[in-house]
């Protein structure tokens, strides 16, 4: 009795130290993905754009920065954007981008992970397979702004549902109460952090339940139990959008993005639309320059490759748990399409539902399963297990293959167009390395077809402030033919506060002698008095720096 007892006791020692070692294995292939993937272009790249959450950070208290009080229904919008910022001025560097792009990477990583976790609870000793679906939940790569860390709140709010999702598995599958009860009141809480981000993975939260509830039934909580204690913060979300909305008067933000045709035929013409992009890997790429040479795209996206199939090998060394039967991949597929369809009825009521841009990240979930289960499925057809095996490796490095290329050029783009713009505050900051509170910076002659702050005046007002920190400036540009950009443009201001700055020809930018004919200001324009002496601030120099191409520039 004694024995059996040690048996069961070592037997269940060895179970946990092969599932640790599995954790592990999957854990590290998984971040030395999204590392091939990120490294060639995020590190050296920073946020020409949603920089307003960067000046917010900046101008808040440590602890109110977290929040985003503009908007009670996405009041943690600005969560991760904080926890980067405080990570920058924790480590010595404040100001830098890069704890942005850490922190983007990290997210990156744990929704592939999580993926894994939750598929290895729901179908125990498949670890291949589950393995292959968080791998391809890394490379889904069809939205236009993958590998951009400006996504920080749609990163979070895909991080917290799986791990709401996670702990709500934990919760159906704990037969001691106190413990299924913790993990409950945590999957709540993360569904709260989730849904108070962002709204489009609302219909996913609402069937979660539904389908768990099919798989487990524990006779410390009634089914009726466990549904309504999720649903409560559904229900409480429904009422505030309600109310928010019934006293907007139309004035939202969202509000001003809705489509124009609203018949069944359009929005379920972009509904195929946007699930057949999901799905279509090899179209991933998009036919988007690439604004860097193939052989920096190729050399991560192969990397990323052999570092996915170093992982099946890892993992067919330590374990024997390949890919469940065709029933339970089917019902996989299943699931996965569900997920898939429902992962854009947030978007179908967008103007731009058509866009590509932020609307195809949460498709990823849905996506990933049913491309795991098809190839699965089609692996299972192999006589020997050596050919099941080539088969799912062979199918799932092609869709990773085209799926890291993809993730790398659009990392590239990002990179493009963000250099655009560092280079062009280098030069202002080297213009004018310090300003004089109340100045108003006025940029001309911007060419519009290379415009560095993407034809909105908000982008460049904002990127001067983090130029300046600390001290009040504003800004406004106009392009080469005198017309503004897009934006509120207020120059009421006197002649006097105005610092014009002419960015005629990239690399050469200066300090305009006179006024533009087209502004009419009373008083006396003197540029220099603008200007501070002093060097440039260290948070300024780490957001923007030198730019390479201004230095080599002829003076």
């Amino acid at each position: 009795m004694l024995g059996s007892t040690r048996s069961r006791t070592i037997s269940a020692h060895t179970d946990e130290l092969n599932a640790a070692r599995t954790r592990f294995i999957v854990a590290s292939s998984y971040l030395a993905i999204v590392l091939a993937l990120w490294l060639p272009f995020n590190p050296t790249s920073g946020l020409p754009y949603e920089t307003g959450f960067v000046y917010t950070s900046e101008i808040s208290t440590w602890w109110n920065g977290f929040v985003n009080g503009a908007d009670h229904l996405r009041i943690y919008t600005s969560l991760f954007y904080q926890v980067a910022y405080l990570m920058g001025e924790l480590s010595g560097f404040a100001g830098s981008f890069v704890p942005y792009q850490i922190t983007y990477a990290l997210l990156w990583w744990a929704r592939g992970f999580l993926v894994f976790l939750i598929g290895r609870r729901l179908a125990p000793g498949q670890d291949l397979f589950w393995y292959l679906a968080g791998a391809l939940v890394l490379v889904h790569s069809s939205d236009s702004a993958t590998g951009w860390a400006g996504l920080l709140n749609q990163s979070g709010y895909t991080f917290w549902m799986p791990l709401a999702f996670y702990m709500l598995v934990v919760a159906f599958q704990q037969a001691e109460r106190r413990r299924a009860d913790v993990a409950l009141v945590a999957a709540i809480f993360f569904e709260h952090l989730s849904l108070w981000s962002y709204e489009s993975q609302f219909v996913i939260i609402l069937i979660a339940p539904i389908l768990l509830l099919r798989l487990y039934r524990r006779p410390w909580r009634s089914p009726v139990a466990i549904a309504a204690a999720w649903y409560v913060l559904p229900v409480i979300y429904i009422v505030a959008t309600i109310r928010k909305y019934a006293h907007s008067a139309g004035h939202t933000y969202q509000e001003s993005v809705l489509r124009k045709v609203w018949s069944v035929g359009s929005i379920l013409s972009d509904w195929l639309f946007n699930i057949s992009a999901s799905l279509r890997f090899w179209s991933w790429t998009g036919s988007e320059p690439a604004h860097t040479s193939t052989s920096q795209l190729m050399l991560p996206a192969m990397l990323a490759m052999v570092l996915f199939l170093a992982g099946i090998g890892l993992l067919v060394r330590s374990n024997h748990g390949w890919i469940p039967n065709r029933r339970t991949l089917c019902l996989v597929m299943s699931v996965g399409l569900l997920l898939l369809v429902l992962s854009f009825p947030a978007y179908l009521i967008l103007e731009s539902a058509r866009s590509l841009w932020r609307t195809q990240i949460l498709s990823g979930f849905g996506a990933a399963l049913v491309l795991s289960a098809a190839i699965s499925l089609c692996a299972s057809y192999a006589p020997r297990s050596w050919l099941r095996l080539s088969v799912i490796a062979i199918l799932g490095a092609l869709v990773v293959g085209y799926g890291s290329f993809s993730a790398v050029k659009k990392g590239a783009f990002h990179k493009w167009v963000w250099e655009r713009q560092r280079s062009a505050m280098a030069q202002v900051l080297d213009v004018a390395p310090r300003l004089k509170a109340g100045t108003l910076v006025i940029l001309t002659n911007v060419p519009r077809d290379n415009d560095p702050f993407l034809q909105d005046n908000m982008w460049f007002d904002m990127a001067l402030r983090l130029t300046y920190p600390g001290t009040r400036v504003a800004g406004i540009y106009f392009y080469e033919d005198g017309s503004p950009a897009l934006g509120k443009l207020d120059l009421s201001g006197r002649a006097d506060v105005m610092l014009v700055l002419d960015y005629r020809r990239p690399n050469s930018l200066s300090i305009a002698r006179s006024l533009p004919s087209f502004l009419r200001v009373e008083g006396i324009y003197s540029p220099e008095g603008r200007i501070e002496s002093g060097s440039p601030s260290p948070r300024a120099v780490r957001r923007y720096g030198p730019s390479v191409d201004l230095l080599s520039a002829p003076r």
